[in-house]
C-alpha cells in the first residue's frame, strides 16, 4: 500500500545487500555499549548454566546444532503426514538444538526456544 517491503528491509533486497532494519540493528549489536551488554548477559548465562550442571563456568562450552526432530502440535502431540506412498510417518522439523558440554562430553540437550525461555526466565 505504502510501497514498503518489510521482507526487503529486514533481509535484504534480494541483491545481496542487507535491509535498512538489519542494518540498524547491526550497527546497535556492534556499538561498545551493547558489546558489553551481550559480554554480561553471557557471563551470567554461563555462571547459571555451570550452576545447573554442577561446574565450573571455565570447563563449560556450548554447542549448537541443527537437528530434525518430530513436530508437535500445541497440545505437544507427535504430527504425522503421508510419505508419498499412502503411508503415515511422523513429521519432522530442523531445530537448533543447544549441547551443554562439560569437557568433551555433552550433558544436557535443550531445544533453542527452550534454552531462550530458561535463559529469559533466569534473566
Amino acid at each position: 500500500m505504502f510501497g514498503f517491503d518489510l521482507g526487503k528491509m529486514l533481509g535484504g533486497d534480494g541483491g545481496g545487500g542487507n535491509g535498512m532494519i538489519m542494518n540498524m540493528i547491526m550497527k546497535q549489536l556492534a556499538s561498545p555499549g551493547t558489546q558489553k551488554m551481550i559480554a554480561g548477559k553471557i557471563d551470567e548465562m554461563f555462571a547459571h548454566l555451570a550452576g545447573t550442571v554442577k561446574c565450573e563456568k571455565k570447563d563449560l562450552a556450548l554447542l549448537l546444532k541443527l537437528e530434525m526432530v518430530p513436530e508437535l502440535n500445541e497440545k505437544g502431540e507427535h504430527l504425522l503426514e503421508d510419505d508419498g506412498k499412502g503411508v503415515a510417518v511422523q513429521k519432522l522439523t530442523q531445530k537448533a538444538i543447544i549441547y551443554v558440554m562439560v569437557g568433551n562430553k555433552a550433558v544436557q540437550k535443550i531445544a533453542i526456544d527452550q534454552f531462550l525461555a530458561m535463559m529469559q526466565e533466569q534473566g
